[in-house]
């Protein structure tokens, strides 16, 4: 199948394009959201900027595919090959990776928040500045993987909840207890430096009548806008450490309180609809 094919058939309303064949086919910047391209061979594509969100990549090829600055939001990429792909800057929010190989892939400043990575392989791949807040790591390969300025990811999380990597912490030590105690660790070190912030003067969002839930949400959207505003890779980094570090905030602000959750809700939806449109 042709790129000229492809795309005429999609604005023509086809959806369905499982098992195409699209080898160094040029799609940069093309829509194809909510696509079904699983089992498709798009190693080698040119997809850098396209919008894939929704799509369907299921066991699909892309080796040494150009994926870079995509939208790949809430895609599956399940059992998928990515080996050598180019994901950097890629986004790949609340995308299901799991069982994908993405062996020396290049994910430098992707955002993987929420994505599944179970099982996935990311033997030697790049990962450096890249967002894995409320990734799931159950299972992951990182042997050999870059973690260098992560976003949300600890190294002695993973030991503890991830069975998988044996040569990070001996086999036995790995227990629920254990995951648990690490993740309360890395937390209450995130808690500690906003308290530090708080401490030199910055607004005390601890204290709920001094900084409401809504202004929290206001000020996630605005760190947001930063961080894709951020020209180089130094300012991306400390942009989205400043956006984790909100969503910390509004986690410890919500607690397990849904009148407060809904309120927070409420706020996102009237700031993405003054603001986003």
């Amino acid at each position: 199948m042709t790129k000229e094919e492809l795309l005429q058939q999609y604005a023509e309303g086809k959806r369905d394009f499982s098992g195409a064949d699209l080898y160094e086919a040029f799609l940069s910047g093309a829509n194809l959201i909510r696509a079904d391209l699983s089992r498709a061979n798009l190693s080698r594509a040119n997809l850098s900027r396209a919008n894939l969100s929704g799509a369907n990549l299921t066991a699909a090829n892309l080796s040494l595919a150009n994926l870079s600055g995509a939208n790949f939001s809430r895609v599956n990429f399940s059992r998928a090959v990515l080996y050598k792909a180019d994901l950097s800057g890629a986004g790949l929010y609340g995308a299901d990776l799991s069982k994908a190989n993405l062996t020396g892939a290049n994910l430098t400043g992707a955002n993987l928040s929420g994505a599944s990575l179970s099982g996935t392989n990311l033997f030697g791949a790049n990962l450096f500045g890249a967002n894995l807040i409320g990734a799931n790591l159950t299972g992951t390969g990182l042997s050999g993987a870059q973690l260098k300025e992560v976003i949300g990811y600890s190294p002695e999380v993973a030991a503890a909840c991830a069975p998988s990597l044996r040569d990070v912490t001996p086999a036995g030590t790995r227990t629920p207890e254990l995951c648990e105690a690490k993740m309360l660790e890395w937390s209450a070190g995130m808690l500690a430096k906003l308290k530090s912030g708080t401490a030199k003067g910055r607004p005390d969002w601890h204290n709920k009548t001094e900084t409401s839930v809504e202004a929290l949400v206001l000020h996630l959207f605005a760190e947001i806008h930063e961080f894709f505003a951020a020209g180089g890779q130094a300012e991306r980094m400390r942009e989205a450490a400043d956006v984790a570090n909100v969503v910390h905030m509004l986690a410890e602000h919500i607690g397990n309180d849904p009148a407060v959750a809904a309120r927070a809700l409420a706020a996102a939806k009237m700031v993405r609809q003054t603001y986003v449109g």
